[in-house]
């Protein structure tokens, strides 16, 4: 059981930093509040925290946005390729019967 607690340890405290970040954030918008130090801190730590998140999955993003996504233009790509054959010949076609 300890070494279940200590696996999900830094998820939870990241999901904890940053619920506690937004209930402040949102608390002091309605407020009008200026942060406290202890509301600093926290945000400082979100914002730390969701960086690193971002350079985690800003690779993942762009793997999936050149090469996955490119899969499917490629097939596109064929599917344009064949239609332009075909009106290629029917323009030929009408070329053809025009003289």
């Amino acid at each position: 059981m300890p070494k279940t607690k200590k696996k999900y340890t830094p998820f939870v405290t990241t999901i904890v930093v940053i619920i506690m970040a937004t209930v402040l954030m949102t608390f002091q918008i309605r407020s009008g509040q200026r942060p406290t130090f202890i509301t600093n801190r926290i945000i400082y730590l979100y914002s730390a925290c969701h960086k690193l998140a971002n350079y985690a999955i800003h690779p993942v993003i762009e793997l999936w946005e050149t090469y996955v996504w490119l899969v499917g233009v490629k097939q596109d790509s064929v599917k344009l390729k064949t239609e332009v054959d075909r009106l290629k010949e029917i323009n030929n076609h009408y070329l053809e019967y025009k003289m």
